[in-house]
């Protein structure tokens, strides 16, 4: 499998950052795909979030993802989105700090605020 390949698996949810990195021998969550950029759409942090309420995904996979995505420079937010995805990104990335965890109902809100376009 080649690194474009396990990217989209990444960016799709079906492997988590850890896995990732054990592949590809990384410990950066930036991401060089030598000029290549693949866009990033609200389904897709969609996804993310949904991975991590089905249990597929950990709250620390989430927040690689979040962190892999906001601050690689592989990917580019849509243009129509970008102030949406981006406010949620941060916040998933600000999860890690003290008392600023993420709780279930955070994470439903997030959906509802990327289905309306809408910053967090």
């Amino acid at each position: 499998m080649n690194n474009m390949e396990l990217v989209k698996k990444l960016l799709n949810c079906d492997i988590s950052w850890k896995e990732f990195s054990s592949v590809e021998n990384c410990n950066s969550h930036l991401i060089d795909l030598k000029g290549t950029v693949i866009k990033v759409n609200k389904s897709m942090v969609k996804k993310a979030i949904q991975a991590c309420l089905n249990n597929k995904y950990t709250m620390q996979d989430l927040l690689d993802w979040a962190n892999t995505v906001r601050f690689s420079d592989a990917f580019l937010i849509e243009e129509n989105c970008r102030d949406c995805v981006i406010s949620i990104l941060d916040r998933i990335e600000e999860s890690d700090e003290e008392g600023c965890e993420l709780s279930t109902n955070d994470l439903l809100s997030m959906l509802d605020k990327l289905d309306k376009k809408e910053e967090w």
